[in-house]
């Protein structure tokens, strides 16, 4: 089962590169839910940085396929 608070931690470990702050922190992270087996989240930025978004997106998945591999 997939707890919530395990991918929030999980989460706060991706930064923006630009304030170095974590997404969590920084609220860049909305519409979150896990419906196990799945999660979901949108990455909010205050620019159109497709490519920031693009890491920022694969950071998150590599974080919580660390904690969660299956």
């Amino acid at each position: 089962m997939i707890d919530h608070n395990v991918v929030v931690a999980a989460l706060r470990n991706v930064k923006d590169p630009k304030t170095g702050h974590d997404i969590i922190s920084a609220k860049m992270v909305e519409d979150f839910r896990v419906d196990d087996p799945n999660i979901s989240f949108s990455i909010v930025l205050k620019t159109n940085d497709n490519e920031l978004k693009s890491a920022l997106n694969f950071a998150c998945m590599s974080e919580i396929a660390a904690v969660y591999p299956d």
